[in-house]
């Protein structure tokens, strides 16, 4: 019998409890780390660009009906993100126009 007519060993029985280096796995293959790994990022200090209104509520303390007087003077900005067709959507407040908003208000009390 020549080396080319003999049955292989399946993975499943002669490599079984062998790790890749014993059945000689390439080196493409191995896992090797080169780098540091990543680090979890300092979140604390992450504030978002937009909120839904019950967040802009909550965070602010302004009233609902507030808000979308606002909206609708234009002192603060919002965007609606609805699908066409579709009568319900989400509508998103720009965080930072409601601060500029705000602190526009603290300098017209002094």
């Amino acid at each position: 019998m020549t080396a080319k007519s003999q049955p292989r060993a399946t993975a499943s029985t002669s490599n079984r409890g062998r790790t890749a280096d014993q059945i000689g796995a390439t080196s493409h293959r191995r896992k090797e780390f080169t780098a540091e790994p990543p680090r979890a990022a300092d979140v604390s200090q992450l504030q978002p660009e937009f909120c839904r209104v019950p967040d802009v509520q909550r965070v602010f303390g302004l009233r609902r009906g507030t808000l979308y007087r606002l909206i609708g003077e234009g002192k603060i900005r919002s965007v609606s993100l609805r699908e066409r067709g579709h009568r319900t959507g989400v509508r998103l407040i720009a965080v930072a126009s409601v601060r500029d908003f705000l602190n526009s208000l603290e300098g017209n009390a002094a």
